[in-house]
């Protein structure tokens, strides 16, 4: 007999949801905003937790590409403030690509959107250094009340970004989907 029958429609709701969450290996352990002369910088911290299929795939010289996006979003309240509206005023995607070189036995960070890059010899290392975000010079912003603004980050990998015969595995399976919740900074 299945174990998914029509008579056990929550166990199998229950074992999907332990499936999804277990995959949250990706956790946003701070992000504050700090007031400088010239505007805001925002620090962050993220720790990375790689499943065993994803270290497999960087070990064998797949470039995973991971996303840091950053959101700022603004709420307005209408009809005496009964109606509240959120509108997402500043998106930033920043992107780094983590590969290993057998020849050199080394594993790369590459910054896509400073394209700089840094070599380190080991996986954890090329992690650490990723997972903290420093002095992110954030956009001016439309006032100086931040009361009704808020910024939230949240880490995850690009699927589309991986070697086309791996995309339509990667995107069914859960073992690649990786991500942390939104995390709302704290502004300082």
């Amino acid at each position: 007999m299945p174990a998914c029958g029509a008579t056990k429609p929550i166990l199998c709701l229950l074992l999907l949801l332990t499936a999804f969450s277990a995959q949250a290996a990706f956790v946003v352990n701070s992000a504050e905003i700090y007031r400088i002369k010239q505007g805001y910088l925002l620090d962050a911290d993220i720790d990375y937790q790689l499943n065993p299929r994803i270290r497999e795939a960087i070990a064998n010289g797949i470039a995973i590409v991971f996303l840091n996006t950053i959101e700022l979003q603004q709420e307005k309240r209408f009809f005496n403030g009964l109606l509240p509206w959120t509108s997402t005023r500043w998106q930033k995607e920043l992107r780094y690509e983590i590969r290993y070189l057998a020849l050199s036995q080394q594993f790369t960070l590459r910054d896509l959107n400073q394209k700089s890059q840094t070599s380190f010899v080991s996986l954890n290392a090329a992690l650490t250094t990723m997972g903290s975000l420093d002095s992110f010079k954030l956009p001016i912003l439309p006032t100086e009340d931040v009361a009704h603004l808020s910024l939230r980050l949240r880490s995850s990998i690009d699927l589309r970004a991986l070697p086309a015969p791996m995309q339509p595995g990667a995107l069914i399976s859960t073992k690649w989907h990786l991500t942390s919740p939104w995390v709302e900074a704290i502004w300082l």
